[in-house]
């Protein structure tokens, strides 16, 4: 588990030397914040992937399920009406079926290693969020954010305890977040 943690920190890492100041420093799956979707997925495609729309925002969200690598799902935040499809926001998701307590492993090991790439970001501890959608209730989230000093963005890394009632698995997610993201969904 050591070993896959580790590659998928130098997976979402593009830092030169050894500390990034900036969101954009940071990649997930070789794509990072403010690249066009359309550098890897055609129009077509992105039209056809699986969309959130977030309420009373520019934003909505697409979903790419992958079968190779870490992560089982990649999601990409895109302002509406941009025909550029300019990331502005993106995340990976691992899938911890029925294994809750790896995937809270995971976001402590997660953590310390991030805590070296990032050491002047504003960190803030584990906030726990009860889901309020009839579709997650009793679901809880466990989630990390890292700030850059320089508030051009921030790296979220959660577990979300799903309620076993639910046709869903346990998932470990990391997030990058440009600034306006963070204002919208993780300054309150």
């Amino acid at each position: 588990m050591k070993k896959i943690l580790a590659i998928i920190i130098l997976k979402i890492c593009l830092i030169f030397p050894s500390q990034a100041d900036d969101i954009r420093d940071f990649q997930i799956e070789g794509m990072s914040i403010g690249d066009s979707l359309l550098n890897f997925y055609g129009e077509k495609q992105i039209l056809n992937f699986q969309k959130n729309y977030y309420e009373g925002s520019d934003f909505y969200m697409v979903f790419v399920n992958v079968n190779s690598g870490e992560y089982s799902q990649i999601g990409f935040t895109l302002k509406k009406n941009d025909k550029k499809y300019i990331i502005q926001g993106i995340k990976g998701t691992i899938i911890f079926k029925d294994q809750f307590n790896k995937c809270i492993k995971w976001k402590k090991d997660a953590i310390k290693d991030l805590s070296i790439v990032l050491p002047k970001a504003k960190f803030r501890e584990e906030v726990i969020t009860k889901y309020k959608s009839k579709d997650m209730k009793n679901s809880k989230a466990y989630s990390n954010d890292y700030f850059f000093p320089s508030n051009e963005g921030a790296v979220r890394i959660w577990c979300t305890k799903i309620d076993k009632r639910l046709n869903y698995s346990d998932r470990g997610e990391i997030a990058l977040l440009n600034s306006e993201l963070v204002r919208f969904q993780l300054v309150k």
